[in-house]
């Protein structure tokens, strides 16, 4: 879960998880995955459009390592669908019976890979939504590493647990289970905004 507050007023809520879908693609195929999954946004009405929900997006995009554009979205609103037309270019949702939206492409690619890793009891994650600094994941089975960029501390403050690394090494990709056992992830806004109504 990320907060965007400004002071002792939360401005914003983001919470994403892991979640075991059945999707049907264009086709009316269905493709079974653990899918990274949107299940609440918010920001309050009076800060939106000043950039609090992409800054939301874009902090658990580098906590997941996923890109939105591969995550399933619990019962969007018409605000949050246009939220993503406009940032992420987001238009060709197929819509579900268990109420999530998805991409028809992302259906097809998270399906067609959880087939092969599901003896290996390892998070399958597509690589056409993987952000480039996860290409080190262990949990993702590549054999080139590339250098990452860290996560800046003003930008996210990650809670310290006794899994994680000291402040002088680099930062690694979470797995699957150390993602869903993740509590929260406070953002401070970076410029000031209004204050809410109390």
């Amino acid at each position: 879960m990320f907060l965007a507050v400004d002071e002792d007023q939360c401005l914003g809520i983001l919470k994403g998880g892991i979640k075991h879908l059945f999707m049907l693609d264009s086709q009316n195929e269905t493709h079974e995955m653990d899918a990274m999954c949107c299940l609440d946004f918010y920001t309050h009405e009076t800060v939106q459009r000043r950039g609090i929900g992409t800054r939301l997006f874009r902090a658990m995009g580098r906590q997941t390592h996923i890109s939105a554009q591969g995550w399933a979205f619990d019962r969007p609103s018409p605000k949050l669908l246009a939220f993503f037309s406009k940032v992420y270019d987001m238009h060709d949702f197929k819509a579900q019976p268990n109420n999530f939206l998805m991409l028809d492409a992302s259906i097809r690619l998270w399906g067609a890979g959880l087939k092969q890793y599901r003896r290996s009891k390892k998070h399958y994650i597509p690589d056409a939504y993987l952000l480039p600094e996860t290409r080190e994941s262990e949990y993702l089975g590549e054999a080139e590493l590339t250098k990452r960029t860290p996560i800046r501390k003003s930008t996210a403050v990650i809670p310290q647990t006794k899994t994680t690394q000291s402040e002088d090494a680099p930062a690694r990709a979470l797995t699957a289970d150390e993602l869903l056992s993740k509590r929260s992830v406070v953002l401070p806004t970076a410029s000031r905004t209004p204050s809410l109504p109390n």
